[in-house]
């Protein structure tokens, strides 16, 4: 029996979160935000380059983080599946045709410039 790996293993290169996605982490934990002198208040060089891509684009770590989520649901929908054959809902059938059929032609259409 072939042994499928999980796609998190394909995943070689993981990103530091910048500021604005520690902010907002904190912000989704339910956390206040730091005060100047906190221990985790940003310095001054990171508040302003902060600033300055506030003002980006942020298509490629929006992405990544699509993508990061969908392996992450892929994997553990993957282990609920198993190997042994059993009677899959249609709708999460279709779901998952859906989503193999859009990652497949993101791939295979989207050339870097």
């Amino acid at each position: 029996m072939t042994k499928i790996l999980p796609f998190s293993d394909f995943v070689t290169e993981k990103k530091k979160n910048g500021l604005w996605a520690n902010i907002h982490a904190k912000r989704k934990r339910g956390e206040k935000p730091a005060k100047p002198g906190d221990e985790d208040y940003p310095d001054e060089k990171a508040w302003k380059a902060a600033q300055e891509s506030a003002n980006e684009d942020h298509e490629v770590s929006m992405s990544g983080a699509q993508l990061e989520d969908i392996i992450k649901n892929a994997t553990e929908l993957r282990a609920k599946i198993g190997d042994m054959e059993m009677d899959i809902p249609a709708w999460c059938q279709d779901h998952i045709s859906q989503a193999q059929n859009f990652i497949s032609q993101a791939n295979v259409g989207f050339n870097e410039k």
